[in-house]
Formats: C-alpha cells, sequence, structure tokens
C-alpha cells in the first residue's frame, strides 16, 4: 500500500524540517534558492475520519521526503552553501567522486573495458540534466537516497544492464557477460528504490532487476 511505503522510506514535510533543525520557511527559501530538492511525493486527499464524537472530513495536503535528504542538509548548513551554484558544484564533487572510483576499481575496469562508452555518455549536458531532475525530487523516487553517489551508480547500472540486454538474448549471452550482468543487477539493486507499489511495473526496477532476474536468470 501507498501510505505505509511513503511513511516507512521518507519523512514529511514537518517531520524533515525537525529533524533537520529548520523552520518551514527556511527549507522553503533554500528549495526557492535551488540548494535543496523539492518533495518526491505529493500527496492530495479528502479525508474522512470517524470516531464515537463523530465524523469529521477534510482536505490534506502532504510532502514527502527521503530520509537521507537530511544528510544534504547537512552538507548545505556544514558549509554554508546558500547559492545554486555551490550546491551544483557540492553534487558534482560527490557525482564525480562516485565515477572515478568506479572507473578505478576492479569491477569498473573490468566493465569499462567491454563498455567504454558508459563513462563517456557522462558529459556536462547530463550532469546538467541530473542536476535539475535532482532538484525536481525526482531521485527521492528512483533511488534509496536521493543523494549524489547513488544517483551516478543508478544511471551507470541502468546503461550497462539496457546495453547488454539490448545485445544479448537470454539463450545466446556468454558465460563471462551473463555472470557481469548478474553483479550488475545486484549493484543496481543496492541504490535503486523499491518504488511505490502503484510505480513498480513502470519503472527501471521492473525493466532493469525484475525482468532481466526472470527472462537470464529464472529468479
Amino acid at each position: 500500500m501507498l501510505l505505509p511505503y511513503l511513511f516507512s522510506n521518507f519523512y514529511e514535510a514537518a517531520e524533515f524540517c525537525a529533524r533537520a533543525d529548520c523552520s518551514t520557511d527556511e527549507f522553503a527559501q533554500m528549495q526557492a534558492h535551488k540548494i535543496t530538492p523539492n518533495a518526491s511525493y505529493q500527496l492530495e486527499t479528502n479525508m474522512e475520519v470517524t470516531s464515537y464524537i463523530g465524523v469529521h472530513q477534510e482536505n490534506c495536503a502532504l510532502q514527502f521526503y527521503p530520509k537521507s535528504g537530511l544528510d544534504w542538509l547537512t552538507l548545505l548548513q556544514n558549509t554554508n552553501i546558500t547559492n545554486e551554484a555551490d550546491a551544483k558544484q557540492a553534487f558534482t564533487t560527490q557525482f564525480e567522486a562516485t565515477k572515478t572510483t568506479l572507473a578505478s576499481s576492479p569491477g569498473g575496469k573490468e566493465i569499462l573495458g567491454v563498455f567504454p562508452e558508459l563513462i563517456a555518455a557522462f558529459d556536462d549536458h547530463q550532469l546538467e540534466a541530473t542536476w535539475q531532475h535532482f532538484l525536481d525530487g525526482t531521485y527521492g523516487i528512483c533511488t534509496r537516497t536521493g543523494l549524489p553517489d547513488a544517483i551516478f551508480l543508478k544511471q551507470f547500472y541502468v546503461r550497462l544492464i539496457d546495453q547488454m540486454v539490448g545485445q544479448y538474448s537470454a539463450s545466446s549471452i556468454p558465460e563471462k557477460s551473463r555472470v557481469m550482468l548478474q553483479k550488475a543487477i545486484f549493484c543496481l539493486d543496492q541504490v535503486e528504490a523499491e518504488f511505490a507499489p502503484h510505480e513498480v511495473t513502470q519503472s527501471s526496477r521492473q525493466r532493469c532487476i525484475i525482468d532481466v532476474r526472470a527472462n537470464y536468470f529464472d529468479v
């Protein structure tokens, strides 16, 4: 169900601000200055509550932010970031550091030895689009944390899996590539969100994890 998923993985705006030790007005100013993301989910509903006293109806509007978003606010506060240029640079630094770490790791070297074009795809245009999606709250929906490191890893492994599935059928994939694909699914699963129940079938989790496991590994 939607509400258990939201309250398990996100903080509603009032609680998010309380835990961040900032007022809702201060938080709104941060969003207006484009240094922190907008809500990942916005829930608007007409509620009806029944008790022994009677029936009560009211409209309810709630905004949900990933719990790990508090780490981003802590970074902003600790580094006194108050403008978009500095916030984007902080985001870029973490994003690029994750890219460098992956590319220099044994697993990353193996992947890039076969698919060198994967890293080349992460150009300035891609980074700008990623930053805008970050501000929109998109990555709070499709990654577990919504933070730069998880965002890069999600993008990288989704690209890898899509490319491998496009290149090899389940019956023709070489064993070495099959092992690489299995590892990629595992790595993506670590950073990819579970998604709200109504979103799963349209998500990259469905396409790159659930479907590929079923088609290539009978899981």
